[in-house]
């Protein structure tokens, strides 16, 4: 594509979508493949870059139901630095911000649900497992409705769909 075309103009179908279409309004496709026989779309987008995964995942999967597509790839344009950055030499040694260990560990696209999710992942680990009890015994409260559970619990994390009851 030589000309930069409206993300919205592109895929009007998405105006029925009216917080998505308020999210994409400002994208711009740089370049855009189909291929018929898949069904599949792959799209260079400016503007995106700020965008999350979810809200990409998002469109992506919208332009897929509102055109019967198989499979849409959006990928967003790295945009180009105005101006290179000065040599470390020539910057201000005031105004330098050394990075946190976290910033540094994290990377850069990745938006706000993904690092929750490590954070999630993380204390997870630390957290100790409370004493499963030993042996089968008698149940410390009344059963209110149906047979008693005489059976130790099973962490949920364990569960498997092939295991019945």
């Amino acid at each position: 594509m030589s000309k930069k075309i409206p993300f919205l103009q592109m895929f009007a179908a998405l105006h029925h979508w009216t917080e998505l279409a308020q999210a994409v309004e400002g994208w711009l496709i740089l370049s855009a493949s189909i291929d018929k026989t898949s069904r599949s779309a792959s799209l260079v987008v400016e503007g995106a870059d700020g965008a999350g995964a979810n809200l990409l995942r998002e469109a992506e999967e919208t332009i897929c139901r509102a055109y019967s597509l198989s499979s849409v790839k959006i990928q967003p344009a790295i945009p180009e630095p105005a101006t290179p950055p000065a040599p470390p030499e020539q910057q201000p040694q005031g105004l330098l911000r050394q990075p946190s260990p976290a910033e540094e560990a994290a990377p850069a696209e990745q938006d706000a649900f993904s690092r929750a999710e490590a954070i999630r992942a993380a204390a997870m680990k630390r957290v100790s497992r409370p004493a499963e009890p030993k042996g089968e015994g008698k149940p410390a409260g009344k059963t209110i409705f149906g047979k008693t559970i005489k059976k130790t619990a099973t962490p949920i994390g364990e569960l498997e769909l092939d295991m019945g009851m």
